[in-house]
């Protein structure tokens, strides 16, 4: 997740200070030493292409799905969060007994954001209250064969793989990374990021391309 941690982390965790400006996904990038403040962003596709393999590695991990193929977009949703879509093409074992596969697809809906604006409180988290599959579906002789009531159990499925939250990590368990630190240090002259610290993460866009913006505040 180096994007992602970059983004959270000083927007730089993850990534040299020296090499940051040379990567293509980094849009943005102001420091202000007096006010202890970084601001940046980066391109939302440098994250989709991040995301994609931790939803599909989660798929995966139930042995009736295999060969899963995502297509993620992110755009910006309510204030403090990326909004996430999803098409995703995978194969489905529907008679383990037989061991008879077949490819389904799925559209999935969820949310990147910041469970907290203060350090010691934030996760970073992928989510979806609601559930992230929406709609499964699967070619004509096998929807036929499911009817209604296999098209809502296949999403269920998808959904009990996936989980509200497929993907969580702690922002504090980021921050007091090695390379975190080192950032810091680098670019606001302090050994941590305290735990009062706020971070803001959201949606924006930068010229013409589709960013997700961070700022980060460490109070004098």
């Amino acid at each position: 997740m180096r994007s992602i941690c970059f983004l959270v982390v000083l927007v730089l965790a993850g990534l040299s200070a020296a090499g940051a400006l040379a990567q293509p996904a980094l849009l943005y990038l102001h420091v202000d030493r007096g006010a202890r403040t970084v601001k940046t962003a980066v391109a939302a596709a440098n994250i989709a292409a991040e995301l994609a393999p931790i939803l599909a590695a989660r798929l995966e991990l139930s042995p009736d799905i295999r060969d899963a193929r995502i297509t993620l977009r992110l755009y910006p949703a309510q204030p403090g969060a990326i909004g996430v879509a999803a098409d995703v093409i995978a194969q489905y074992r529907y008679l383990p007994a037989l061991d008879q596969w077949a490819y389904v697809s799925c559209n999935l809906e969820a949310i990147l954001r910041l469970t907290s604006s203060r350090v010691g409180h934030a996760r970073i988290e992928l989510t979806n209250p609601t559930w992230i599959a929406k709609r499964c579906s699967a070619p004509d002789g096998l929807a036929a064969a499911l009817g209604d009531y296999g098209r809502q159990a296949l999403t269920a499925m998808i959904n009990a793989q996936l989980g509200q939250t497929p993907w969580s990590r702690p922002l504090r368990e980021v921050l007091d990374g090695r390379e975190a630190k080192q950032t810091t240090a680098r670019l606001l002259g302090i050994d941590r990021i305290p735990d009062n610290a706020t971070v803001l993460l959201g949606g924006c866009q930068v010229g013409g391309t589709i960013a997700i913006c961070a700022e980060v505040r460490v109070p004098k």
